[in-house]
């Protein structure tokens, strides 16, 4: 089937000091996302075949998460910290938990090593759901420990981006505490760049060949269920600054009254942006690995449950694609995730 031609790119607007850019969301590669170049109702005429829409479907589940932070606050959770945070970790672990596959596992607690170094506490942990991945499984009231050659992704969720500085430091100790336990145990990728190193064995080369620098290294997520205080203009600019690699790793903020923010690492490239983990495979050498860096998306044009339902959706699909060039396993869902046809990445200096 033909794919679409590639987009260029509008050049960028200035308009009081103010820049920004539009961009296509990423398509035409092997891991893009593509849109289909057949009208969905008239296939369906054709066809007779039924259809389903993924915005309703991501917008009941944004819903969902959403409600969850609405009844912990009503339950006790105004004063109370913890209550107002349990809830919505519970429903997000829920909703990853759904969407992961048999092959993982999801809980909480804590990462371990085998010297003793163990993180901190995490409110989500995928992990592979093998006997030798547990240290210790936990009963009601306590805490699993789980070991780190087997964690795929953590995350951390918040009912609300209630301090900005605080937010990005919190999810800055989760990022260093896995980088921490995951050094000297990153299994480097031999097919990287699509070269064969010298000591690739057999099962080794059954893999896809990606331009990601390793096999295993842990995904890292934010998920926050309002804006709160976070400043949307300056996030990628404040996770810059706490030494956040561009790498394997999703912020998104999800809100009812202000639709969605995605920051996400990616690239700008001739054939428009890449975003997250399908950037991530696509590089083709170190230079285009040097361009990775943090972009912050929002879409246009869209009502704050479709807002919310899209990014959510990508970012889940962003995380399925992770989990599926993770060791051995391989699959590709993100074209079934699609953005709008414009997006804008918001500049730093840009005011919202």
């Amino acid at each position: 089937m033909a794919t679409l031609p590639p987009v260029a790119l509008e050049p960028v607007r200035r308009t009081n000091m103010v820049v920004s850019r539009d961009f296509p969301a990423a398509g035409g590669s092997r891991w893009g996302h593509v849109e289909s170049i057949l009208n969905p109702t008239q296939w369906n005429r054709e066809s007779k075949m039924d259809t389903y829409q993924p915005d309703e479907l991501y917008a009941a589940l944004a819903d969902e998460l959403f409600l969850s932070r609405k009844k912990a606050t009503a339950t006790g959770g105004r004063n109370n910290i913890r209550a107002r945070g349990d809830g919505p970790e519970q429903t997000v672990r829920k909703l990853v938990g759904s969407l992961i596959g048999s092959q993982y596992r999801v809980t909480q607690g804590h990462v371990v090593r085998a010297d003793g170094m163990k993180s901190g506490q995490i409110d989500i942990i995928i992990v592979r759901d093998v006997p030798a991945a547990t240290m210790h499984n936990a009963e009601e009231g306590e805490t699993e420990l789980v070991r780190v050659e087997w964690v795929a992704a953590v995350g951390e969720v918040k009912s609300s981006w209630a301090n900005h500085n605080r937010v990005i430091q919190s999810y800055q100790r989760m990022v260093k505490d896995i980088e921490t336990l995951q050094e000297g145990r990153l299994v480097r990728n031999k097919f990287r760049f699509g070269t064969i190193g010298n000591d690739a064995t057999l099962a080794e080369m059954s893999r896809p060949i990606t331009g990601r620098p390793w096999a295993n290294q842990c995904y890292t997520f934010l998920i926050a269920l309002s804006q709160g205080d976070c400043k949307v203009k300056n996030l990628e600019v404040d996770i810059k600054k706490n030494d956040i690699r561009p790498s394997n790793a999703s912020v998104v903020i999800l809100d009812q009254d202000h639709g969605a923010t995605l920051c996400i690492p990616g690239r700008m490239g001739r054939k428009g942006a890449e975003l997250g983990i399908s950037a991530e495979v696509n590089l083709t050498s170190q230079g285009s690995a040097n361009t990775m860096t943090w972009l912050t998306i929002q879409e246009e044009g869209h009502a704050p449950d479709i807002s919310s339902a899209r990014i959510l959706h990508y970012f889940v699909t962003d995380l399925q694609l992770h989990l599926g060039t993770w060791y051995e396993e391989y699959c590709n869902p993100g074209h079934y995730s699609k953005l709008g046809p414009m997006l804008r990445h918001r500049h730093p200096s840009e005011k919202i």
